[in-house]
């Protein structure tokens, strides 16, 4: 009987073998019966071999089957479903095996659900939650919630704790971190799962780091450090690593991709269970979805620059960035309508959306999102933005600085020269009515205009450009947004004399072969545009830049007609349709859209196509973070029509290492990104930290208060 056993287990017909389970039992049974009639006979000899006899008889047969099923039980149960394909333990073994160590999920699954409907088993529908909150295909989340729906109801039903954390990982990967917390700790108090709990400890130690509860998470997490699972041990110190350096995201559960055994026929995912490791193994596009948005506001970039992170339920994070100086509010009312989508279904997403979006800044919401999803799916897809835009048509980006100096034109020279000799091709500067404030008889205004204005830019003055939030209260945000029309602002000739000699000076120092835009002019009327524009043709400006709002097309049309001097619009409008009007004028000589304004990625390349069949060059306004940056720096190597992308911090030493890796404009070029997505691994957090607008809540913090905001958003009846 024990020799059959063996035998069946050895060639793995375990179906056979199961029958002599009984026979090692019998054998010794027997052998020591009779053992104890030779002990009554007084043969002490005959009674010691009948104990040895018993030992072996009953310990080789369970140690050869034992050590044969532990080598090789992935084999063995193969064999036994070739011969029985309607063996129950034998489908539950393979299935696990298939979605573990071959990523054969679908097949995987199919037979974990064909062994629960041959023989119900409570060890086999934990195993089919598992998996299919690995897998995590449509529809999976729902039959893992349907398994566990009596343990969902009373936790106490679950005997083994699987089922509780196979929801646990549901919850986490949905976002709710509350519930998989809950779940986690319930599990643990299972008394089976003793000497089994690592991986539960692991995720319940990123949910409470999710909701904040950083010291139970840490706590958690340190007591891991002796674990006994290697890889567990090396996940739960990077997870606390983040937490204690500031650069925690939000952990993620486990994803399709490879797995442990635990010992008990289970399969646990152990390589993706944080989102901290970006290094996804597997990524299905077909069912990412949006589980939460977070932001920090950094101030001094030089602007003030709020970065947004789009949280996924396969562990990816996608990065986008609300327009500089601009409200996290237009970006976080978006929440509620994204959460659950696909970030792949760019368009989808941005025709639900870009009805909130507006001029200006009140189009930074919209276009966050959009760079973040667009983040997403390259990630997701493994490729490049530019590659999700057509391909693209250079290898590296043209940069342009804009240059403050105080002084005079030849100070201003000075500045650029030094931008020549870092190795800048192209050249912007400021020319306006800042420069004739202090000059005697340059202006004509309203008496006491220009002492308010100068009053009011001695109290809200701010370096490198940046907007105090002063300046969009009371009466001073009565004179930032007063129309260039309506300002009563008229420059004299003496102004004019003096500007003509700043330009003058500035071109005999940088001399007469870099091209060189004008920016800022004032907020002064169409006729003193004219006056200054005819007076400047003669040093043959690349552009002047936003010299009258974008919305006055026939102003615009009217200058162009007035003078030679390119004339070049839109940081400010939002989405390709406002762009036609202007270029059905034939008034710009160059459109000059903004990222976090126009739309996003995929509307920006619109414009540029649309700006090269009226044959007017894009340039890229941006003034922002280097999230934005590369992301203009994909547009502008995916369209054609594009000469100059705008840097506004290269005197911000810091500003590159936001991201990792840095972003380098070495020599005035930027190299175009290969990897995924944007070509951002992470934020450098430590940095985020430390520029952290102390207006603002500290970076990352939750926000769950826009969660369920709502509205009717349908625009007609």
């Amino acid at each position: 009987g024990p020799v059959s056993g063996v035998l069946g287990t050895v060639n793995g017909d375990h179906a056979y073998a199961d029958r002599y389970t009984y026979f090692p039992a019998l054998s010794v049974s027997l052998v020591l019966a009779a053992a104890l009639l030779e002990l009554r006979q007084g043969r002490r000899f005959a009674v010691c071999a009948a104990l040895a006899f018993a030992a072996v008889a009953s310990t080789i047969p369970f140690t050869v089957a034992v050590a044969r099923s532990y080598r090789d039980d992935y084999s063995a149960f193969s064999r036994t479903l070739a011969k029985d394909p309607d063996h129950w333990r034998a489908l539950r073994v393979v299935g696990s095996e298939y979605c573990a160590r071959l990523g054969r999920m679908d097949e995987g699954v199919a037979m974990l659900k064909r062994s629960l409907g041959l023989r119900p088993s409570q060890r086999t529908a934990d195993a089919l939650a598992y998996l299919l909150a690995l897998r995590c295909a449509p529809g999976d989340v729902a039959e893992v919630r349907r398994l566990g729906a009596a343990v969902a109801a009373n936790a106490a039903l679950d005997r083994t704790g699987f089922m509780l954390e196979a929801l646990g990982l549901v919850d986490l990967a949905e976002g709710d971190d509350e519930s998989a917390a809950r779940r986690f700790a319930a599990a643990l108090k299972v008394p089976a799962r003793a000497h089994s709990d690592l991986n539960t400890r692991l995720c319940l130690g990123y949910a409470l780091a999710n909701l904040g509860r950083t010291k139970e998470a840490l706590a958690l997490l340190d007591a891991l450090r002796d674990a006994t699972d290697g890889e567990v041990r090396f996940k739960a110190a990077a997870a606390a690593r983040q937490i204690r350096n500031g650069r925690q995201r939000r952990f993620q559960g486990p994803v399709a991709a490879g797995g442990r055994h635990d010992g008990r026929g289970l399969w646990y995912n152990t390589r993706n269970f944080g989102e901290g490791n970006m290094k996804i193994n597997k990524v299905n596009p077909a069912t990412l979805k949006i589980t939460d948005m977070r932001f920090a506001d950094i101030d001094g970039a030089p602007k003030r620059c709020t970065l947004m992170k789009l949280f996924t339920n396969q562990g990816l994070v996608g990065y986008g960035e609300v327009r500089d100086a601009s409200s996290r509010t237009y970006a976080a009312m978006l929440k509620s309508r994204i959460l659950g989508e696909n970030p792949c279904n760019v368009e989808k997403i941005f025709r639900r959306i870009k009805q909130f979006g507006g001029d200006s800044r009140q189009a930074g919401g919209v276009c966050a999102v959009e760079l973040a999803c667009m983040d997403l799916c390259g990630k997701a897809w493994g490729v490049p933005v530019w590659q999700l835009l057509g391909g693209k048509w250079r290898d590296e980006i043209r940069c342009y600085c804009d240059t403050d100096s105080e002084g005079g034109g030849r100070d201003m020279g000075a500045a650029l020269k030094e931008r020549m000799k870092m190795g800048f091709t192209f050249l912007k500067m400021d020319l306006g009515i800042e420069l004739l404030t202090n000059v005697k008889n340059a202006l004509i205004a309203p008496l006491g205009y220009l002492d308010y204005m100068r009053k009011m830019k001695h109290v809200v003055q701010t370096p490198h450009g940046s907007i105090d939030p002063r300046s969009m209260r009371g009466e001073a945000f009565e004179l930032f947004t007063t129309a260039h029309g309506h300002t009563g602002i008229h420059i004299t000739e003496t102004g004019l004399d003096y500007l003509e000699k700043y330009m003058a000076d500035v071109r005999e120092v940088i001399g007469w072969e870099v091209p060189l835009a004008i920016d800022h002019l004032g907020h002064i009327p169409y006729e003193d545009c004219v006056q200054l524009l005819r007076r400047l043709e003669k040093y043959h400006l690349s552009w002047a830049e936003d010299v009258l709002p974008w919305r006055n097309v026939e102003q615009w049309r009217q200058l162009h007609a007035a003078t030679t001097t390119p004339l070049g619009t839109g940081e400010d409008i939002y989405l390709k349709e406002d762009f036609k009007p202007l270029l059905e004028s034939h008034a710009l000589a160059v459109v000059h859209p903004d990222l976090l304004t126009c739309g996003g990625i995929a509307e920006t390349k619109k414009v540029g196509d649309m700006a090269e069949d009226y044959g007017v060059q894009m340039n890229i306004h941006m003034a922002e973070s280097p999230i934005a940056c590369l992301a203009a720096v994909h547009v502008a190597a995916a369209t054609r029509n594009f000469m100059a992308l705008e840097l506004h911090s290269v005197d911000v030493p810091w500003w590159g290492d936001l991201v990792k890796p840095a972003l380098s404009y070495k020599g005035g070029f930027i190299k175009v990104p290969t990897k995924p997505g944007l070509g951002i691994d992470e934020l450098n957090e430590k940095l985020v930290k430390k520029q952290a607008c102390k207006d603002f809540p500290p970076p990352w913090t939750p926000t769950k208060e826009w969660d369920r905001e709502w509205s009717n958003d349908r625009r007609w009846s």
